[in-house]
């Protein structure tokens, strides 16, 4: 089994940008940044962790994007927001208050290098950010592994028909869908392999060699995590959503996409058989397949991966952390905004 070189209890990483926006001249702008780290500190995390950016108005808000920069002004990804509704909201005088909510979701990926970014708030299409703030992505170390792999395998791998390119750029294509009303789920993910024995052989962000049995080399990151079982083991949705895929493609086997919030797809390869269909909803738990040995796979075995708008995302920082946390949403309304929603 691998285990990480650094084991360290996960951060709580929430970066929250709430926008009061008032028909005035003078608009008004109340901010609040929230996270784990001591006062006065850079807000931020590790490669691979999410930083959600909401943006919260008592009149029209159409659209957010936020834009992740280097310091140096060299645009790394744009983010799409999304509206959310976090539910009926009670005022201090027992009446609702009535706000538009929209969330945008960075993430970063494992390869991103440890330092200092910028991330620029955008809102209605305006030109200039509304709001800018520093991050910091912390130094992290991922574990390094080699992997032997059979002729079998090995021409697998080194495949370039045009089947792998087109099932490739398919997934892409997939993955790179913001379908910005399909807001399925705000909650942790659970993980999708509970049968015992398991091992995990892989986890997110390890840096692999394959050597193939010519003596050849290359090298690779690892997305997701692996769990490793017997075969024909159950296989669960992480999360409650809509299957946008459920067939065999040539390297990574059965596999299964289902999408939970705009943009945020989790993703299971190397089944043995797929209980799901495309395009219907599945609930938290639900099994999915069976795991399996197909595709390229060494072994019997499940990778989990999770991805939003095309960036990797630690699946690790989901168990512990909401996709959305409501309740700090609906908190930070109640407190900071009451007054002014009802015209205090």
């Amino acid at each position: 089994m691998i285990t990480y070189l650094h084991n360290y209890k996960k951060l709580f990483i929430s970066i929250t940008l709430f926008f009061l926006l008032v028909t005035s001249i003078n608009a008004k702008i109340f901010i609040t940044v929230e996270n784990s780290a001591s006062s006065g500190e850079v807000p931020g995390g590790f490669p691979g962790e999410l930083i959600r950016v909401f943006a919260v108005a008592n009149e029209k808000l159409e659209n957010l994007h936020v834009l992740l920069s280097t310091q140096n002004r060299e645009e790394i990804a744009r983010f799409e927001g999304f509206k959310y509704n976090p539910g009926k909201i009670i005022g201090q005088d027992n009446k609702p208050l009535n706000f538009v909510c929209m969330v945008a979701i960075i993430s970063t990926g494992s390869t991103i290098s440890w330092g200092k970014y910028i991330v620029s708030v955008y809102i209605n299409n305006e030109e200039s950010p509304r709001k800018e703030f520093p991050l910091f992505i912390k130094q992290k170390e991922f574990t390094r592994e080699t992997i032997h792999l059979n002729q079998a395998l090995s021409d697998l791998r080194t495949d370039t028909s045009g089947r792998r390119e087109r099932e490739s750029q398919e997934l892409f294509r997939l993955l790179s869908k913001f379908n910005k009303e399909n807001v399925f789920t705000d909650t942790r993910v659970m993980k999708p392999f509970l049968v015992e024995p398991y091992y995990i052989t892989s986890r997110y962000g390890d840096i692999r060699r394959f050597v193939y049995r010519g003596g050849a080399t290359a090298n690779s990151i690892h997305h997701g995590i692996d769990y490793a079982a017997e075969q024909g083991s159950s296989v669960f949705a992480c999360a409650a959503g809509k299957v946008v895929f459920a067939g065999e493609r040539l390297i990574t086997g059965y596999t299964v996409v289902i999408e939970h919030l705009p943009g945020l797809y989790s993703l299971y390869y190397h089944l043995d058989k797929i209980y799901v269909i495309e395009n219907t909803f599945v609930s938290k738990g639900v099994i999915i397949g069976l795991l399996g040995n197909t595709g390229l796979s060494t072994a019997a075995h499940l990778h989990w991966e999770i991805r939003n708008q095309g960036k990797t995302v630690d699946p690790d920082f989901l168990i512990e952390n909401p996709m959305i946390d409501k309740d700090k949403i609906i908190s930070i309304i109640k407190s900071d905004f009451a007054d002014m929603a009802e015209g205090r």
